[in-house]
């Protein structure tokens, strides 16, 4: 019933009560999240710049977020020797823990590879054909992150015996983020390292839920819309 008097004229009418707009924007009745995408660390360096193992070690670069976030995916590039690679994707989310990852909040590992795509970046023809290739990943499940540091570790092959084969490529915009390693994948054993690795990730700001009082003077300003909206509804008289 409401419903039917969000007319044309009841949204001129609209525009004469600011008093009730700001109501319901303070209130957080009102509100505007559009999924957003953060690349936080840069674009890729170029071949042969540094890089970090992720085939006989795990890797991991930090980034922060500024408020609640629901994280949904990453994305990475890599220096890689596409034949030597065996496609598995190991991922991990870390709490932070000073200048190294701390607990696990989210991983794959030893599971099914997250669902992801590649896109080539720039190719090496040379003695020792390489590639920069850009991953994007998503998380198995989305992750509530509170504002803070946190950590991406990844580690691309089954095993950790084949080095060289594929190492996470380094960025040519400096940023206060800090890297880490794992070798052998020994999550006790984060040592930090000094590259700052091109990491981007992916998902949307979370709306804080309004408390009880500002759902009471949200309430107030709908009931005032309400009576207004079955004022407007009335036949009006014929002169």
């Amino acid at each position: 019933m409401f419903c039917r008097y969000f007319n044309q004229e009841m949204l001129i009418h609209l525009r004469q009560i600011p008093l009730l707009t700001a109501i319901l924007a303070l209130t957080g009745l009102i509100t505007c999240t559009p999924a957003r995408a953060d690349s936080l660390n840069g674009t890729p360096a170029g071949l042969y710049d540094p890089s970090a193992d992720l085939t006989i070690d795990w890797a991991a670069e930090s980034f922060t977020v500024t408020t609640q976030f629901l994280l949904s995916g990453a994305e990475f590039f890599t220096n890689e020797y596409t034949p030597l690679w065996d496609g598995t994707l190991d991922y991990g989310v870390f709490a932070g823990n000073g200048n190294v990852p701390g607990n696990i909040l989210e991983t794959n590992a030893g599971g099914r590879n997250p669902v992801y795509t590649t896109t080539v970046v720039a190719v090496d023809t040379g003695f020792e054909p390489s590639s920069i290739v850009q991953y994007d990943f998503l998380l198995k499940t989305p992750l509530t992150l509170a504002p803070g540091t946190y950590w991406i570790g990844l580690h691309l092959h089954t095993g950790y015996g084949y080095p060289d084969v594929e190492a996470w490529d380094s960025t040519t915009t400096p940023h206060a983020q800090i890297s880490a390693s794992a070798p052998g994948g020994d999550f006790s054993n984060w040592q930090p390292e000094g590259l700052q690795l091109a990491l981007g990730v992916t998902g949307t700001p979370v709306s804080n839920t309004p408390e009880p009082a500002s759902l009471a003077l949200g309430g107030f300003g709908l009931a005032y819309l309400s009576m207004r909206c079955r004022r407007l509804a009335r036949p009006r008289s014929q002169s």
